[in-house]
């Protein structure tokens, strides 16, 4: 409990080392799988991803995995959020191949997708700039960046 009042009140940092105490708790009392540790265990997702530390977001991951290994409550939210996790960690190659498996598993075009299509959307114009920024580097490194330079200086021409 205190750990969600923590949260809520975005105290981030207080959540995590709350909920991280309980899940430690429930797990030396042989309930790690149980019940209460998923449910805690997929707050201290929610506040990882929010915290946004380096190495939370893939912190989140690993939570949001645990939770949907040992139950399938909850599971279209839960992968939701995984997406969103692997998404924010930077992860944008195996968050853009979960939303598709997303979207293979509960459908396209619902109005209940969690957000799993708008964020596959953004991810395809990540992944598509970074394809096309890493072509220009390629390109540019062949001609040594010249052609940097002359934009450069067209530019403080016109300016």
């Amino acid at each position: 409990r205190a750990g969600n009042e923590a949260y809520l009140g975005k105290r981030y940092s207080e959540a995590i080392r709350r909920m991280t105490y309980c899940v430690e708790m429930l797990e030396q009392a042989g309930l790690g799988a149980g019940k209460d540790a998923l449910r805690v265990r997929s707050n201290r997702a929610a506040a990882l991803h929010a915290r946004g530390w380096c190495g939370d977001a893939m912190s989140a991951v690993w939570d949001c995995d645990f939770y949907m290994a040992n139950t399938d409550k909850n599971a279209k939210p839960m992968a939701a959020k995984r997406i969103s996790c692997l998404k924010k960690g930077g992860c944008y190659r195996e968050a853009k191949k979960s939303c598709l498996q997303f979207q293979s598993k509960y459908g396209t075009g619902t109005e209940d997708d969690h957000g799993v299509g708008e964020m596959l959307e953004r991810l395809n114009k990540v992944l598509g700039m970074r394809r096309v920024l890493s072509e220009s580097s390629q390109s540019s490194d062949d001609d040594d960046g010249e052609h940097y330079h002359h934009d450069r200086e067209e530019e403080s021409e016109d300016g």
